[in-house]
């Protein structure tokens, strides 16, 4: 009977053995599991970090696709006020063309008018000249007409005289 609860004792504490293996064992995988639940743990604020991250970027990303949206709808609003005004500034040059070719016609005609009065300025200095000439030589021929007329009425009294003096001498002579 010892060497049965020898045997009963050997077997206890062989199973005990085994439980204490098993436990060792058992803590063993608590204490990894702990690690990797740790581990896992610390993966999960990691992921939930990125996943953050992500989102954030997402909501920028959505944001800025937003903002460039509008900014394209700016561009294009803009490019087509930018097709207004490039027309508008050609119609405008082509008009100031027109303006510019008319107001050369002009000065053209104005630079003929303009040697026109010289070349009339300088015929009527030179018709003054000669007027003034004219009018020297009138005076001159009206001068010489004055004495020609004296001279000419002075003739005719004398001639008048000398028939009254002939006339009375005839007279004179008949009587």
């Amino acid at each position: 009977m010892q060497f049965i609860r020898y045997c009963d004792l050997k077997e206890q504490e062989f199973v005990l053995m085994e439980f204490s293996n098993m436990l060792l064992l058992v803590m063993a995988l608590v204490e990894f599991l702990e690690r990797e639940a740790s581990s896992r743990e610390v993966e999960n604020q990691r992921l939930e970090k990125f996943v953050g991250g992500c989102l954030r970027t997402l909501e920028q990303m959505e944001y800025w696709e937003s903002e460039n949206g509008l900014l394209q709808r700016k561009v294009k609003k803009l490019l087509r006020k930018v097709k207004q005004q490039s027309c508008l500034i050609h119609e405008q040059d082509s008009k100031l063309d027109a303006r510019e070719a008319k107001l050369l016609g002009i000065h053209g005609a104005l630079e003929t008018k303009t040697k026109v009065i010289k070349k009339l300025e300088n015929e009527t200095g030179e018709l003054r000249a000669l007027l003034e000439q004219l009018q020297d030589e009138k005076k001159g021929l009206l001068a010489k007409l004055g004495l020609a007329e004296k001279s000419t009425s002075s003739v005719s009294k004398v001639k008048s005289l000398f028939y009254k003096v002939i006339e009375i001498i005839v007279l004179e002579k008949m009587h």
